[in-house]
């Protein structure tokens, strides 16, 4: 704690008015003006203004790339990044990696001091990668080629660590998981990268029991919760990421894996249902300042949920169809940003940097420190 500054209270002002006001806990108003009671306070008592320290913390952001074209979208958030994760490379049946036109943005992470993690998923839009997850996972032969292709692209592009983010894993290939990540993990460590993994949050995927949270959280380095998943776009309408409902990942996480190796996922992009909400229409993904913009050119109101912490409007469009957005701002964005203070996880991986969302980066300079290389 750094020393406060002096603020006389006045008529119709709270405790917790003063602590939102000047953004600090409000607890730590109460401890620091040892209040006994925090309902009773008068006009000219003078309160200390506690100057928290701001917190490290570490940022990851997810990004598809496709060459040059990106770079200027990228640029624009590198100051904000301790790792840059481009999107992704696919393992394939075999071991071998279909791979990605990374250079550029892998440079340009270098260039800015960002640390490049390689991304590695056993899925596509075409394919839920669950066969070729079975098959690396079973298969030492095809397992130790898929490992030494990735070592092998590392070395070659800068890579300095990689994320693992295999889904629709069969619940009978829990075990193997652990073990693949055992084994990879032992060859990328010994040649001094990271590594981590990407999970679904066990509140949002019936996949959890394919994933031994436990075990994986003490196998990798660290662990990339997808919690940017609410709301899906082939779903009905709902928040991007309910506070209440992150709050409860972030319970049962910390009750198995080490919080110094958690990080959650934000999302830098809005969603727009058509309403009434029709099954197997998807929502449209904008980003969260489109989305802004969109309210404004509909004279559209925007709500704020206090349940999920969320906000969202409707707007009927030319064709007269209703519409129900829901997206993320500094109001959410700040809650959020609470709550990683509050259980003092290791950091925030984005999706999708291509979603340019300017006054996130300002918020979050404004209530972390960034953890640089």
């Amino acid at each position: 704690m750094i020393p406060g500054i002096l603020y006389t209270v006045k008529s119709g002002d709270s405790l917790r008015d003063i602590a939102d006001r000047f953004s600090i806990p409000f607890r730590e108003l109460i401890s620091t003006n040892k209040i006994i009671n925090p309902e009773l306070i008068y006009p000219g008592v003078t309160l200390i203004i506690p100057q928290v320290r701001k917190p490290p913390i570490e940022v990851n952001g997810i990004s598809y790339v496709f060459g040059n074209t990106d770079v200027p979208v990228l640029s624009n958030s590198m100051k904000y990044l301790t790792y840059l994760t481009p999107f992704s490379y696919i393992a394939r049946e075999d071991g071998s990696l279909f791979w990605i036109n990374d250079q550029q943005a892998i440079q340009l992470a270098i260039l800015n001091n960002v640390i490049p993690i390689m991304s590695v998923v056993n899925y596509s839009y075409y394919d839920t990668g669950t066969n070729a997850a079975h098959i690396i996972l079973n298969d030492m032969t095809v397992m130790n080629e898929l490992i030494d292709n990735i070592i092998s692209i590392m070395i070659k592009k800068g890579y300095r660590g990689v994320k693992f983010d295999f889904d629709n894993i069969l619940p009978e290939d829990r075990d193997a998981y652990n073990n693949f990540l055992h084994v990879a993990g032992s060859r990328l460590n010994t040649e001094g990268f990271y590594i981590s993994v990407a999970l679904m949050p066990k509140f949002i995927s019936p996949d959890y029991l394919a994933y031994d949270y436990e075990a994986i959280g003490r196998i990798v380095d660290f662990v990339l919760l997808k919690t940017y998943n609410w709301g899906l776009i082939e779903g009905p309408p709902a928040p991007i990421i309910p506070i209440n409902d992150l709050r409860n990942v972030l319970d049962f996480a910390l009750s198995i894996i080490p919080r110094e190796k958690i990080f959650i996922g934000l999302p830098l992009y809005a969603k727009d249902w058509i309403i009434p909400y029709v099954s197997g229409r998807e929502a449209e993904i904008i980003s969260a300042q489109t989305a802004i913009i969109r309210a404004q050119d509909n004279n559209a109101q925007i709500q704020y949920d206090e349940i999920s912490q969320s906000p969202f409007f409707y707007y009927s469009d030319e064709q007269g169809r209703m519409h129900e957005v829901w997206f993320e701002d500094p109001r959410s964005l700040k809650a959020k940003f609470d709550l990683v203070k509050e259980y003092g996880i290791r950091g925030i991986t984005y999706w999708n940097l291509l979603y340019e969302f300017i006054q996130n980066w300002h918020l979050l300079e404004d209530n972390f420190i960034i953890v640089r290389d």
